[in-house]
């Protein structure tokens, strides 16, 4: 939570480069509190809401092996993922580097 408004600024920062950020929230039974949540924080990229799997876990969390929150994803063009873990600072330099990639 306390990261937040760095993703808000990493997608803001990358967003002409072609960067796509999206937050996967866990399942939840009150989509009107997620609705809240995003109004209140001003976030302006898409926040997705994990399909139901198991107690708290949802279906993506599951699939991608996320033990703790936040993680991160970086996800190349091809679909293959390149980072997943809790360091803001890796996730940087995985998007950056990829970026370079693609001039």
């Amino acid at each position: 939570m306390q990261e937040l408004p760095s993703v808000v600024r990493l997608a803001q920062k990358f967003n002409s480069q072609g960067l796509v950020v999206v937050s996967v929230h866990a399942p939840s039974r009150e989509p009107k509190r997620i609705q809240q949540f995003v109004k209140q924080r001003g976030l302006t990229h898409p926040v997705a809401v994990d399909r139901p799997f198991g107690h708290f876990m949802g279906e993506t969390m599951m699939r991608y092996g996320v033990q703790t929150l936040p993680t991160y994803a970086v996800i190349d063009r091809q679909g293959i993922l390149r980072y997943l873990g809790g360091n803001l600072l890796e996730v940087l330099t995985w998007v950056e580097k990829l970026l370079k990639q693609r001039r």
